[in-house]
């Protein structure tokens, strides 16, 4: 019914030996909550990034093809703020 809150997990892993940013996107923002939507993973670990559907009442005649998009680049050297990256 869409009542409550529907989490899952994703696990982001960085397998290289350089920094990786990464940022996760969707179509529909305002039906997800993505904890953390960006941030820094140290070489050879790994990030869990929470995805959560937030309660709404059902309409079957929406479109409903959320889409995500998870965007990665190496850290620039140095780099402690995620928002000038």
């Amino acid at each position: 019914p869409f009542t409550d809150v529907v989490t899952t997990n994703l696990k982001l892993r960085n397998p290289s030996d350089r920094k990786v940013c990464f940022k996760v996107k969707t179509t529909a923002p305002r039906r997800y909550c993505v904890r953390p939507n960006s941030g820094i993973i140290d070489p050879g670990s790994s990030v869990i990034v929470s995805v959560m559907l937030q309660p709404f009442d059902y309409d079957p005649n929406e479109k409903s093809k959320h889409k995500f998009m998870v965007q990665t680049i190496y850290a620039p050297p140095n780099i402690s703020d995620m928002e000038a990256v």
